[in-house]
């Protein structure tokens, strides 16, 4: 499979488990819709809901105290929503597909006339080979490095590649990387002055360069907020900056937010490599 059809493939892979999950949540939502209406200042909501004999005709409901209903009318809206959007993508993925050209070296030297097929690769300053970049990266990826070795026996869960992490988030982040072929290295040393830091994951640019992706999983807990204020600061001190090399996944209480965890990877993690 070619470079750009890889790409296309864990885009359509992300969007069909999108369609997936709202689809349910939209078919267990109640039926009919949420109106309101503004009385004096304030709004009063009602459950529309069709009647079984004749499907046009609705009866309201009064519902301004009843959050629970409220909320899973919004939920559902808003799964409709989501829904058009991700169908609609669909639609043109599955359409761009059929239609993809990939950027394959080898292919476009052998349309070339003869005395450019007769010259060395390196008289192409311009070339650029996406799959040659991945194996690339790949290879850096698999080459030995210092990996952190604090409290080891807190790396108890294992990948499908057998690599051992801390957190169930981070297991996830490791195999959404396999799934999008995005080499990484796991809690790789580094060392800031007097002090040795392992970011979660580093990865490495288009130009070569180092980038890192921290995930914190407890920003609810004081201390854990102290000790990330703590390392960041480190991290400045080394020209490592958020708007930079440094990307953060926040959040609370080990909570797994996966929609927030693939935009991350998609938009500021695959477009770097």
């Amino acid at each position: 499979m070619g470079f750009l059809q890889l790409h296309i493939e864990s885009m359509l892979s992300y969007l069909e488990k999108l369609e997936q999950s709202y689809s349910i949540a939209f078919a267990n939502a109640p039926p009919g819709t949420l109106i309101h209406h503004n009385r004096r200042g304030h709004y009063e909501y009602f459950h529309s809901v069709p009647t079984d004999d004749k499907p046009k005709k609705y009866i309201r409901k009064g519902i301004t105290r009843n959050r629970e209903i409220i909320a899973a009318l919004a939920d559902k809206e808003y799964s409709r929503r989501v829904l058009m959007i991700v169908r609609e993508n669909l639609r043109h993925l599955y359409s761009l597909k059929t239609k993809l050209v990939d950027i394959d070296v080898d292919q476009i030297m052998c349309s070339m006339k003869s005395p450019y097929r007769t010259l060395p690769e390196d008289c192409f300053s311009v070339m650029k080979n996406p799959g040659t970049r991945r194996a690339q990266l790949r290879q850096w990826a698999d080459e030995e490095y210092e990996m952190s070795d604090y409290m080891p026996e807190r790396k108890n869960k294992k990948t499908s590649r057998g690599l051992l992490v801390r957190s169930r988030a981070e297991l996830l982040i490791c195999e959404k990387c396999y799934e999008l072929d995005i080499p990484f290295r796991y809690e790789q040393v580094l060392r800031i002055g007097k002090y040795e830091l392992a970011p979660d994951f580093t990865f490495r640019d288009s130009q070569g360069e180092e980038f890192y992706m921290e995930y914190c999983g407890m920003m609810d807990d004081m201390g854990y907020v102290k000790r990330y204020l703590w390392k960041l600061d480190q991290y400045h001190r080394a020209g490592i900056f958020e708007w930079d090399n440094l990307i953060f996944i926040f959040d609370r209480d080990n909570e797994i937010d996966m929609d927030r965890i693939m935009r991350t990877i998609h938009h500021e993690v695959q477009p770097r490599l």
